[in-house]
């Protein structure tokens, strides 16, 4: 299902951030010297396979003290000793596994695997031996300290999974800020690393006790069910208690994060209708296309969505797309549409958005 790509969130909360610089290499060495670059966080033993020993592709940043990696590895034996347990333990590793499998035990005897879609957090304070497969994956590593956790000691950290609550928050502001990064940009939003380090702190169960932490993990939160209305707009039933269901939030607490925006119900009137609008512009003068957005997008009537284009956006649907003259306009480009929109619909601007005006 396709939608209008979903707005900047932090531009219509008015929310400001400075940024930082982004220091990044690519990688592409033989299975043997990446075993050899990587000596002191685990030993590696790369396997042998039908096309040979491989190589180790990807990517790494460099932001602050973060250290953020995509990398596709090939089969390898890693093991954790005592030496590298100390030498890392003032650090956190997370591994994302977007393809491929592992399976280790550790001093312990407890065996785990990992596989796509699991989030995996180590300390490097345990010893542990594993096989790996061909894989796909996203780790970055950050200090300690940084996640209010004590350094050079043991603690129980989570494997996390898309399926919990607090899973779908972190994999989100994960995504977002891999996407980031791998547009080359040479910047990074602090905002979002701060989102990223709060829903982190909730994940391994540390107490946020700074105001600025909760705020942005409530931020975090808000972007959470924005993405959740966006990927289901064209479902009939989607309503506030089904946003409350889904997330575990009080209906006080949704109602206060959506105030800025006019309360729940119209924002997801104000993203139904410009998705229905631009499903409409790409093919303004056609017969059945404004039927066929009320019906998509669950308007009860043409004549209900009129109503509230007219009331949104000060024109009818048709007076968007044509003329005094009836002449069709051309359809608008996805980034006029979403500027436009965002424009009209959360500045009151008018000017240079014809299209959108009255």
């Amino acid at each position: 299902m396709a939608h209008i790509q979903l707005p900047d969130l932090d531009q219509m909360t008015g929310a400001t951030s400075a940024s930082v610089s982004v220091y990044g290499e690519h990688v592409d060495v033989s299975a043997h010297v990446m075993a050899a670059a990587t000596a002191d966080v685990w030993e590696m033993t790369p396997l042998q396979d039908k096309n040979g020993f491989g190589r180790a592709v990807g990517r790494n940043w460099m932001v602050d003290d973060w250290c953020m990696s995509e990398y596709l590895m090939p089969p390898v034996l890693t093991q954790l000793d005592d030496r590298h347990a100390r030498d890392e333990g003032t650090h956190i590793v997370i591994e994302r596994w977007l393809s491929g499998e592992e399976r280790g035990i550790n001093e312990d005897g407890e065996v785990w695997y990992n596989s796509a879609g699991t989030m995996e957090f180590f300390g490097q304070t345990r010893k542990y031996k594993s096989v790996l497969t061909w894989r796909n994956m996203q780790s970055f590593s950050l200090p300690r300290e940084q996640l209010g956790l004590p350094v050079d000691e043991p603690i129980e950290l989570p494997d996390l999974t898309e399926a919990s609550a607090i899973g779908q928050l972190v994999f989100a502001e994960w995504s977002d800020l891999f996407a980031d990064l791998k547009n080359d940009a040479g910047q990074l939003s602090k905002i979002k690393m701060d989102r990223m380090s709060a829903c982190l702190k909730i994940a391994i169960g540390v107490h946020p006790q700074r105001e600025d932490v909760r705020a942005h993990a409530r931020d975090a939160l808000f972007r959470q069910i924005c993405r959740f209305i966006e990927q289901n707009l064209e479902y009939a039933d989607l309503s506030t208690n089904m946003i409350l269901d889904k997330h575990g939030v009080s209906r006080a607490t949704l109602y206060r994060m959506f105030e800025p925006l006019g309360g729940v119900r119209n924002y997801v009137t104000h993203r139904r209708a410009a998705s229905a609008l631009f499903f409409i512009s790409k093919s303004p003068g056609r017969r059945g296309f404004v039927q066929a957005a009320c019906e998509r997008w669950g308007f009860s009537s043409p004549a209900n969505f009129n109503r509230t284009i007219q009331r949104l956006f000060g024109n009818s649907p048709k007076a968007l797309f044509h003329d005094r003259q009836g002449a069709r306009r051309e359809p608008m480009s996805l980034t006029d549409f979403i500027h436009g929109y965002l424009d009209v619909a959360y500045n009151g601007v008018t000017s240079g958005v014809p299209e959108l005006a009255a």
